[in-house]
């Protein structure tokens, strides 16, 4: 069979281009004609700068900014984005840098947040009386924002900040204070009770929670829905409750569907070419010897992750193994080469395996090639290892019922069936000792080399 590092040689030396992903789709221009056409959909993880466009596959291929169409669509996954004029905190909302406001007195604090006006595609959560939208940058993180009817589209406000000790801040609605251990090791610094306690070196950090007075003010014919806001927590609550008052509106014309990647049930099989690697007292370097080609069958469940193109996947997967090898040693006289004693083994692993996998198609196509590692756990039902010298002595040694299995593989997917080769390296299941860190020289490995093909059930 073929050796596993030439199939990954042959595999990786392929150049991968970047996949364009032209699906169907329309635009609304800035007069507010729609134009259906092919969209480059990349299913981004940050809203795009721009898009590529095309009225048809053998047409010429035009790129759009923000600032040049009202809007577009991704039709099949009912995903809408419009063309905005916003003015964004691009500031970092993490707690895990200090930020340096300013504060205009110390009584009240008013936050001179840094808005950038920037034009850019908002992806659209909720639309209705009330619209939500979604901003996400790769270097400076997550923004939403409102809009109620067609007013002003107003950046959501949450975020926190890191204030020094001296400086006396009061909690209340819609601000919390909380404190920090102290960083001269004086314990734990608490401001509401000890504002302006200099001797003691310690900050203590404010959360802003100036978007529920945001939405408090947008959704001001629901006053049922202010208390709910009050709780709310951001930003896994804002789809939902923006949702609840364009309904109790009478109005809720669009809410983005849920992400969800491809996933599917599949089955296999296969042969299996063992290699056991061992060593013990007569054989004291290690030693490869091949077992028998034998059959092995699988099933497995894969689970795409959503927004890569059904590109990556986890997967769990079980299968059955039988693997059998026998090796005899001969040792001969050095001055003669006459055979002086021959040692025979047995090896004999019987079991079911279970398999944690990520998959990685390098292209998406009528065939789609796919890189693959992951772990094993194996558990033998049967496991022998077994030496004897002719008639005069045999020695069963105790092996492992449990291998930890290390696996990477490439394989080919055809519509619904798949090609696959797998290399698997196995532990040690011969330590033979008392503490697992005193053994006796002895050690049996198993690596594998397995070729199968499977049919893969889509949902």
């Amino acid at each position: 069979m073929i050796e596993i590092s030439t199939l990954y040689l042959m595999f990786f030396s392929i150049t991968i281009f970047a996949q364009k992903n032209f699906v169907e789709g329309s635009i609304s221009t800035q007069d507010g004609s729609s134009i259906k056409g092919l969209i480059d959909y990349q299913e981004w993880l940050f809203n795009p700068r721009q898009i590529a466009f095309k009225t048809a596959l053998d047409s010429e291929t035009q790129i759009l900014y923000p600032a040049s169409i009202k809007a577009f669509r991704i039709d099949y996954k009912n995903e809408e984005y419009i063309s905005a004029a916003v003015a964004v905190n691009y500031i970092d909302k993490s707690i895990n840098q200090q930020i340096n406001y300013e504060l205009n007195n110390t009584k009240d604090m008013i936050f001179k947040m840094p808005l950038q006006n920037d034009v850019v595609f908002l992806q659209t959560i909720v639309s209705g009386v009330l619209n939500l939208y979604y901003l996400s940058d790769a270097n400076r993180g997550n923004h939403y924002f409102i809009q109620k009817d067609d007013g002003k589209i107003e950046e959501l406000q949450y975020l926190t900040a890191l204030v020094p000790a001296k400086i006396k801040v009061k909690e209340r609605k819609y601000r919390k204070v909380t404190y920090i251990a102290g960083r001269n090791g004086t314990g734990a610094f608490d401001p509401l009770n000890n504002l302006g306690n200099n001797s003691v070196d310690a900050s203590y950090y404010i959360i802003l929670e100036a978007y529920k007075m945001q939405l408090i003010a947008a959704m001001s014919e629901t006053k049922a829905l202010h208390k709910k806001v009050d709780i709310m927590e951001y930003p896994y609550d804002l789809e939902n409750i923006v949702s609840q008052y364009n309904e109790k509106m009478g109005e809720k014309d669009y809410v983005k569907p849920y992400d969800r990647g491809q996933h599917s049930f599949y089955a296999q099989t296969g042969i299996v070419q063992p290699t056991f690697i061992f060593k013990d007292a007569f054989v004291t370097s290690n030693k490869a010897i091949k077992g028998k080609i034998s059959p092995v069958i699988g099933i497995g469940l894969n689970f795409g992750i959503p927004r890569t193109l059904n590109k990556l996947s986890v997967g769990l997967e079980a299968s059955y193994l039988h693997n059998v090898a026998t090796h005899e040693e001969v040792f001969t006289d050095n001055s003669n080469s006459t055979p002086v004693r021959t040692i025979n083994y047995k090896m004999v692993l019987n079991g079911f395996r279970l398999n944690g996998l990520v998959k990685y198609f390098v292209y998406n196509g009528k065939v789609a090639p796919y890189v693959l590692a992951g772990l094993g756990r194996s558990h033998y039902g049967k496991s022998e290892f077994d030496a004897s010298e002719r008639q005069l002595w045999y020695n069963e040694k105790p092996i492992d019922k449990k291998e930890l299995i290390l696996i990477g593989g490439v394989g080919l997917t055809m519509k619904n069936l798949f090609l696959e080769t797998r290399y698997e390296m196995g532990s040690d299941i011969n330590r033979n000792s008392i503490n697992w860190y005193n053994g006796t020289g002895e050690d049996l490995r198993l690596n594998r080399l397995t070729l199968t093909v499977g049919y893969a059930w889509r949902f």
